[in-house]
């Protein structure tokens, strides 16, 4: 039995959450003027996408640290699917705000060619197909963390193991409303929700380090050694007395054996 602390790594896990919520609002926030015109806010939310990206990242080594020792599937299916998927949300939105933004301004010019739309309309296009698979693999990452734990409440107080299934399960909901472009708001008001549940997983820093067990090899043993066998007993065939294998006379008789 080995004492090493996951805790410490759940922990540190929620105080990324804590961050990666307030990043959300603003992301939000900046997404909402964004749609209502405000098109210089294009690169704050690059920035904010950017930051948002490492935070995650960073969040991510968490979990992966904990995984070092748990050697858990599904953990190392959440970190996957996370990171590729933020990956994908970064750059689909890179296409698809900057596209936007640039398909706005060339029709407010008076002379618009089919030349300057047809790009920009594509690399709109590209921006949703990255959008819509970045939702679809964050909604798979963050329910591989809920089944996590799910199959793992004893290893956290029964508090602890509720918001981490309660929170996991508004992140992935978020995930997949990414799919749809006009529900990304909603899905991004979950993920604030999600993600400030999962602050309660800092409170871990202070409980006792997990107890997980290390199958130890075992011992070889040599099986006990056979008892000798005892020599055959003789008896004199003319009186019945017992004799020994190197006697040719009966002692008691006399007979010949």
């Amino acid at each position: 039995m080995a004492n090493i602390d996951i805790n410490k790594e759940f922990a540190s896990f929620g105080i990324k959450a804590l961050v990666l919520a307030i990043l959300e609002i603003f992301f939000l926030f900046s997404l909402i003027f964004f749609m209502f015109g405000m098109f210089f806010l294009v690169f704050i939310i690059i920035i904010l996408l950017i930051v948002i990206m490492v935070f995650r990242f960073l969040a991510l080594g968490s979990l992966k640290k904990a995984n070092n020792v748990l050697n858990n599937f599904r953990l190392a299916q959440c970190k996957g699917k996370i990171t590729s998927s933020t990956i994908l949300f970064f750059i689909g939105n890179i296409f698809f705000m900057g596209a936007l933004v640039s398909l706005i301004l060339v029709f407010r010019q008076e002379d618009v060619s089919s030349g300057q739309v047809v790009p920009l309309v594509f690399s709109i296009i590209i921006g949703i197909i990255l959008l819509f698979i970045s939702g679809f693999q964050e909604y798979q990452g963050w329910d591989r963390l809920q089944i996590f734990f799910d199959q793992n409440r004893s290893m956290f107080p029964p508090s602890i193991a509720n918001t981490g299934n309660s929170g996991t399960g508004l992140l992935k909901v978020g995930g997949i409303l990414n799919i749809f472009i006009v529900l990304t708001f909603i899905g991004s008001i979950l993920r604030i929700i999600g993600f400030f549940i999962l602050v309660s997983l800092k409170k871990l820093e202070g409980e006792p380090p997990v107890s997980v067990k290390i199958a130890q090899p075992t011992p070889a043993t040599q099986p006990p050694p056979a008892p000798a066998a005892e020599p055959a007993k003789r008896f004199c065939p003319n009186c019945g007395s017992p004799i020994t294998s190197t006697e040719k006379f009966c002692s008691a008789c006399g007979s010949e054996i």
